[in-house]
């Protein structure tokens, strides 16, 4: 299984590993630390809720890439209250621009998964956006 990305420019192809896509991902997105969290299919994250990204939290992306392009999945769970379309919206464009300033990698395929909702407790769901 290849743990990298590979982009073609003019000065030849370019590495770029899967944990380092995480990175740029999770960065993209720390600014919305208080209305998301990074969690795992189960819901569980890494540190306490509104506390701010840490890099590895980047092992909690999820990250495809073959024949049909790029493929970014992420579990989360938002705040009570939060608008689901305007985060998720927010979220999408913040991690495109980023991979493709950082990069210039085009994202193909954006799906968040909304395991839970944060009010006093969680509150399981399992919405999938695709953005």
């Amino acid at each position: 299984m290849d743990m990298s990305c590979k982009i073609k420019s003019e000065l030849g192809i370019i590495k770029i590993t899967k944990p380092t896509i995480g990175q740029a991902v999770v960065g993209a997105i720390g600014p919305l630390h208080t209305m998301v969290q990074i969690v795992n299919k189960k819901g569980h994250g890494m540190g306490q809720w509104g506390e701010a990204y840490r890099p590895n939290m980047a092992s909690l992306v999820e990250i495809i890439t073959d024949v049909d392009g790029l493929a970014i999945n992420l579990h989360i769970i938002t705040k009570f209250g939060t608008s689901i379309k305007e985060t998720t919206d927010t979220m999408s464009k913040l991690i495109r621009q980023n991979l493709k300033n950082m990069f210039g990698l085009e994202v193909d395929y954006l799906t968040f998964t909304i395991v839970g909702v944060k009010s006093k407790e969680v509150a399981r769901r399992n919405l999938i956006i695709r953005g």
